[in-house]
């Protein structure tokens, strides 16, 4: 039987890929322990206790409803109006649909459970002075699909509804991040938060600086989710990081030819570092933050060639263009 030249091609590029020796990942078994999210969804629940409790009564039986209180929703920076602002937010009909909706969408949180068990394990491996975080799943009405405060982990269960979800269109989401909004998500968004809650600032303004702590954000989420898909920790599509990988070196040449890594107004390096639908001045079919897709490398190429650093020496190193200078990145 015959095979064509272009089919042979293709079976001979499966097979060598299939072949490349891959990362041997660390044993975690022994640092593994149990997790337990906790719903914070269930306050609006109208059969529990919870939904009928006092603000005064819930901070002081509920761990964490501070932090759900205060930093997530916000209520605790009035201190006159936001008792009544949760009132009403608990007890608006739209939001106890809300609530329907979630419990009918995530019934048991018993996968994202064993999920984050594994993350953490290697957590404790990578990052032993280091805090594991608590996990709470709660409704913010459409906030941050994830958030940290102080040691806690809180998910917004309500922005992984699916992108049919009809209310993010009327919230406005942008397409390319409604499409985020699915159940795989979950898992990495919230190692994610933590991973940034932990990553110190950078040294400067400088747009370098900034990548390079985007990178080391994504690079150490990798550590801790290393079987997951980059496109589920990366904010792009398969075909967005195959454009990525193979116009890295224009990418950074778009970069040095422009000036940007020393950049410092705000409003200007912000644009190569946050979610947008492409990156400006760059071709239409490169995505958005493709300055910290850049830091990743940059990064990565710095940890590959210092196999002595830790990922906690690592989480210190804040000056960009040492690290810069000491990954050689040059990409062809």
């Amino acid at each position: 039987m015959n095979i064509s030249f272009k089919k042979l091609l293709f079976v001979l590029s499966v097979t060598i890929t299939a072949c490349q020796p891959r990362e041997k990942l660390p044993d975690v078994s022994g640092l593994q322990q149990a997790v337990e999210i906790v719903p914070f969804e269930e306050l609006f629940n109208k059969n529990l206790q919870p939904f009928k409790d006092s603000v005064s009564t819930l901070k002081e039986k509920v761990i964490g409803f501070d932090c759900y209180y205060n930093y997530v929703m916000g209520f605790g920076r009035d201190l006159n109006m936001g008792a009544t602002m949760y009132y009403k937010f608990r007890n608006d009909t739209n939001i106890l649909k809300l609530y329907d909706t979630v419990k009918q969408h995530y019934p048991t949180m018993k996968r994202y459970e064993s999920e984050l068990s594994q993350a953490f394990a290697y957590h404790r491996y990578y990052l032993p002075t280091f805090i594991v975080p608590s996990v709470y799943t709660c409704i913010s009405e459409f906030g941050p699909a994830a958030s940290t405060c102080d040691t806690s982990i809180f998910v917004s269960l309500d922005m992984y509804l699916h992108s049919s979800y009809p209310y993010y269109s009327n919230f406005e989401f942008p397409l390319y991040m409604q499409q985020r909004f699915r159940e795989e998500y979950i898992t990495p968004n919230a190692i994610k938060a933590w991973v940034k809650n932990i990553v110190p600032d950078s040294m400067g303004r400088r747009l370098l600086d900034l990548m390079v702590a985007e990178g080391k954000v994504l690079y150490i989420t990798k550590k801790l989710l290393p079987t997951t898909a980059d496109t589920l920790i990366q904010p792009f599509t398969a075909q967005q990081l195959s454009w990525l990988n193979d116009n890295e070196g224009s990418c950074w040449s778009f970069f040095i030819e422009q000036n940007l890594l020393y950049l410092t107004a705000f409003m200007e390096t912000r644009k190569y570092v946050t979610d947008a639908p492409t990156t400006p001045g760059m071709p239409r079919e490169s995505p958005g933050n493709v300055g910290s897709w850049l830091g990743y490398k940059i990064v990565k190429q710095f940890m590959d060639n210092s196999p002595e650093v830790t990922l906690t020496q690592l989480l210190y190193l804040v000056d960009g263009q040492t690290m810069l200078a000491q990954a050689k990145y040059k990409p062809k």
